[in-house]
């Protein structure tokens, strides 16, 4: 249920790109032959000719002179047809449009699901979203677990992400700790014997048994669990859309940087960042956020319609970066780049797209199964 959850707001995501492109398009004058929600065959749609509305069922293509507007058999995300977006067919093409129009119709999908972030986490700060650091607006910060290492003590013992402790049990009483250094001082002490846990999971608490390993691997922990302290990130009203606006640069900064860091690892070395997820680790982080409430999943939500901009913005053939950094060239040239040109440099764009999705999912599969 978590990982549908999960799939239907990431489909709004991708919807909600797709009506920035479909607003700007239609605010350019350039004609939309069909908006729809979900992917293609078309299960139904409707447009409006000679003021009544029209029904069309199937995939079948009509004359009509207004958009359609559709329902598709893949429920996930949306598509914008442009009329014209490859060749001049004349007015109301998106190929003879000016310039400019042509460089606001491909922004503005970037723009909306940067500006959707930046929604996201207003109002996840108004109802309090989870956030680790230091800061007077965190209340109650516990000590949670993020990452579970595979076949470690903490995965036998039955721990998952997100589990909050509470505490160590020793005999009759509970031990807490007010820092993650107190605990992992607690835990290098007990090497080579078991140590039993209080853990909250949701609003269930559970005591659990884990051994205190001697000599875990190298970049794991005894136990082999990573920590933050985290807590309810909620600021005032006046505040929190402040906060949303500097969170939104800095995570897209951040995400600008894991990228360039990204490209230069695979350029230089020919390997993969073990961090990168493709589209089977989103799914499987969304549907872990997504079991721990609502709270999170607004989170996590926020964090990946950025990542979205910020990918759809990188000057990559393909793309709507690529498309933009082309425009860019065609300003500068005062000249039109032919559409055998352009057509090539997209399809080599994304071959290349394909070719690292294919790398990076097969990661994930290595990773999670």
């Amino acid at each position: 249920m978590t990982i549908i959850l999960f799939i239907f707001f990431l489909g709004l995501l991708i919807f909600f790109h797709e009506l920035g492109h479909f607003l700007a398009a239609k605010r350019s004058g350039v004609f939309v032959e069909e908006f729809g929600f979900g992917y293609p065959p078309r299960i139904i749609g409707f447009f409006k000719e000679n003021s009544k509305i029209n029904f069309v069922f199937g995939p079948k293509e009509i004359k009509k002179e207004s958009t359609i507007y559709s329902l598709n058999l893949l429920p996930f995300g949306g598509f914008v047809k442009l009329f014209g977006e490859d060749k001049d067919l004349g007015k109301g093409s998106f190929y003879s449009a000016k310039l400019s129009s042509r460089l606001k119709i491909t922004v503005a999908g970037v723009l909306f699901n940067f500006l959707l972030g930046m929604l996201l986490l207003f109002f996840g700060y108004l109802i309090g979203v989870p956030k680790a650091g230091s800061s007077p607006y965190i209340l109650n910060p516990q000590i949670q677990i993020i990452q579970v290492a595979k076949d470690s003590p903490g995965e036998k013992a039955g721990l998952k992400f997100g589990d909050i402790i509470l505490g160590v049990k020793e005999k009759d009483k509970l031990l807490k700790f007010d820092s993650i250094k107190e605990f992992q001082n607690y835990v290098f002490s007990h090497k080579g014997k078991e140590i039993v846990l209080k853990i909250k999971r949701k609003e269930e608490e559970k005591i659990i048994s884990v051994f205190v390993r001697k000599n875990p691997p190298k970049g794991e922990g005894p136990i082999g669990i990573a920590l933050a302290r985290v807590g309810k990130f909620k600021p005032p009203f006046h505040l929190a859309f402040l906060y949303a606006i500097l969170d939104s640069f800095r995570i897209a900064s951040t995400i600008f940087i894991f990228v360039y860091l990204l490209l230069k690892n695979l350029i230089l070395k020919q390997t993969l960042i073990s961090d990168v997820a493709g589209p089977i680790g989103v799914i499987y982080f969304g549907s872990k956020f997504s079991a721990l409430g609502f709270s999170y999943l607004l989170w996590f939500s926020a964090l990946l319609s950025i990542n979205l901009a910020v990918i759809n913005l990188l000057p990559i053939p393909g793309a709507d970066g690529g498309r933009i950094l082309l425009l860019l060239i065609e300003k500068i040239r005062k000249k039109r780049i032919s559409q055998k040109i352009e057509g090539l440099i997209n399809s080599l764009g994304f071959a290349l797209i394909i070719i690292l999705m294919i790398l990076i999912t097969l990661k994930d599969i290595q990773r999670f199964f």
